[in-house]
């Protein structure tokens, strides 16, 4: 087992670049194959900083976690900000729409992207924190997201 990639990302958005760096030299990152490696940044780019940007007034810190086993990847963060499951509270987007870019509105497109690039998405908000685990499981080469 690949000891999983842990990182605290302290409320601004220069420690999620950090965080991202880090994650490339961790061995986690290094074993994977490309495209869960671009899942995985997608994720932790696009949920922290949802978090840091929207997550309510005050500083806000998240824990990133990052796993593989030879053949799914998962992304956990924690977080302390406002409950939000971007799964049912998000604004929805669906291909049709994406495809019209001039026609949509901020907001969405990022989690239709997550929901498009990750198998499972599971939220739960309990003890006064936010728990958002995102899984990608290796594909056959066919699979336009192929792994």
């Amino acid at each position: 087992m690949i000891k999983p990639f842990s990182y605290k990302i302290a409320g601004y958005p220069t420690s999620l670049q950090n965080c991202l760096r880090e994650l490339e030299d961790s061995a986690v990152y290094q074993a994977m194959p490309t495209s869960l490696r671009f899942v995985a940044e997608l994720i932790l780019d696009e949920l922290a900083s949802n978090t840091l940007k929207y997550g309510g007034p005050d500083f806000h810190e998240l824990i990133c976690e990052v796993a593989y086993d030879g053949h799914q990847m998962s992304v956990r963060l924690c977080d302390d900000a406002a409950p939000f499951n971007p799964w049912t509270d998000a604004p929805k987007v669906n291909d049709d729409t994406m495809d019209k870019l001039d026609d949509v509105k901020i907001g969405g497109r990022g989690i239709h992207m997550l929901l498009q690039a990750t198998d499972s998405q599971h939220y739960e908000h309990r003890a006064g924190k936010n728990y958002h685990t995102l899984t990608r499981t290796l594909r056959p080469s066919h699979d336009s997201m192929a792994a």
